[in-house]
């Protein structure tokens, strides 16, 4: 009977020293589910803020190319005029030396 009282005695505690294992266990558990909580929070917030980063980067970027292709175009219209202001000049050039080769000749007669 002595032993069997022990033996409880002894199971007891162990029980009291499980009980208080298992309850420092649940407050690390719980410490952990809140610092997993405020970690997700905080990778919403950061993504978010990448996010908000990407569009403003965007922006930026589509305002830089639409004023990229607003330049080429203008300098592609602008070659096209100084295309056509060129094969005038050539034409007026040759016109020119023609008829300068007709005054020679009527000077020369």
């Amino acid at each position: 009977l002595r032993a069997a009282k022990a033996t409880e005695a002894s199971l007891l505690e162990e029980r009291k020293h499980l009980k208080q294992d298992k309850q420092a266990l649940e407050v690390d558990l719980a410490q952990m589910k809140k610092e997993r909580d405020l970690a997700r929070a905080q990778i919403v917030s950061a993504s978010g803020e990448k996010s908000y980063e990407m569009k403003i980067m965007e922006e930026s970027y589509k305002t830089e190319i639409n004023r990229l292709q607003k330049r080429l175009q203008w300098y592609s219209e602008n070659q096209e005029l100084l295309d056509k202001d060129a094969a005038r000049l050539r034409g007026a050039k040759e016109e020119i030396d023609k008829l300068k080769v007709e005054v020679e000749k009527l000077r020369s007669e």
